[in-house]
């Protein structure tokens, strides 16, 4: 599976937004981690323990591999397992997914690639499910969607009763409309009103100012 720049900029945002609050979760969950990209960001700024749950064999494989030889391996924990099947040690303060994003459209022939771009494995509404089952009462997810899937996502939110505190709009561009959403949410109900911001990854085929900042410690290039 490729690295997409649209992960890496929301590993980077979940990572910057646990910095600026000042939270160290103590156990972290990262549900479907495919090769361990976003458990790999997190690591770098947090100091708990990140699990990370992936069904699909060779993308857990290659998670493990990834873990195992990065610098933060002793407190990453990769998991093969379906999120519906996992049995979890305890309830976790942060759960992060990039979930599929094309529920319902033109599939493709490679099964792994096609399950990790369409909810063909985990729908939108069993992943919150999922999400509330496996946090503390008091816990924050984050969750990077297609931007045509806002009502749906948002609905399924309000009808968990799940809170939203911070949305993220991704833009290609300035010119163009949000193509990702990124969501902070709770189920606790002490939070303030949803804050909303847009960022734009390109500026005349050059990265923007503000892409350059959140992922200037991931990128080696920037």
């Amino acid at each position: 599976m490729k690295v997409c720049t649209d992960s890496c900029l929301f590993g980077a945002w979940v990572a910057n937004d646990l910095v600026l609050q000042q939270s160290n979760p103590e156990y972290s969950l990262d549900i479907g981690g495919g090769t361990g990209l976003l458990s790999l960001m997190l690591a770098q700024k947090i100091s708990g323990k990140i699990h990370s749950v992936e069904s699909d064999s060779d993308a857990f494989t290659q998670m493990k591999q990834n873990f195992n030889e990065s610098e933060w391996a002793g407190r990453l924990v990769a998991f093969h397992s379906d999120i519906k099947e996992f049995k979890a040690p305890a309830a976790y303060d942060l759960i992060i997914s990039n979930p599929p994003f094309y529920e319902n459209s033109l599939k493709g022939f490679h099964k792994g690639r096609t399950a990790a771009m369409h909810d063909s494995g985990l729908r939108l509404e069993e992943l919150i499910k999922e999400i509330k089952h496996h946090i503390r009462a008091d816990g924050y997810f984050y969750v990077l969607i297609a931007s045509s899937r806002e009502k749906d996502f948002e609905d399924l939110l309000q009808a968990y009763q799940a809170r939203v505190s911070k949305k993220l709009m991704i833009k290609n561009s300035a010119e163009k409309p949000p193509f990702r959403i990124a969501y902070r949410g709770t189920f606790a109900s002490d939070i303030h009103p949803t804050e909303t911001s847009e960022i734009c990854i390109y500026q005349q085929q050059q990265y923007t100012p503000a892409f350059k900042e959140l992922l200037r410690d991931y990128y080696l290039h920037l």
